[in-house]
């Protein structure tokens, strides 16, 4: 996989997180300028740099088991200390009168 290729799947994998680990503030954080930013630098950034980095094995070994173990259990630390603030957002929102709102928290 090129340089190119591997750059635009960062940026729709940046777009995906932000869907998913912010779902509410979505369309004010990956806006049409800031996707059109991200796809520029994506695809100008390999005219500027060959990507020829020669690290150790062990270095490279140690970089991928960092990136396979640490997000998975980073995760529900993530997700639990967003979801008390997800949940008084979308209770505003669901709750217009103060009977109904009364009635689901119970």
């Amino acid at each position: 996989m090129g340089h190119r290729q591997a750059l635009v799947l960062t940026v729709m994998s940046y777009d995906r997180y932000v869907a998913i680990c912010r779902p509410l503030q979505y369309h004010s954080i990956v806006t049409p300028r800031a996707v059109l930013k991200l796809l520029v630098v994506a695809w100008t950034y390999p005219l500027f740099w060959d990507g020829s980095v020669n690290l150790p094995i062990g270095v490279r070994n140690a970089l991928a088991i960092q990136f396979l173990i640490f997000p998975p259990l980073l995760d529900p630390l993530i997700y639990g200390l967003q979801l008390p603030q997800i949940r008084k957002v979308l209770r505003g929102q669901s709750c217009k009168h103060k009977m109904t709102c009364h009635l689901r928290r119970n």
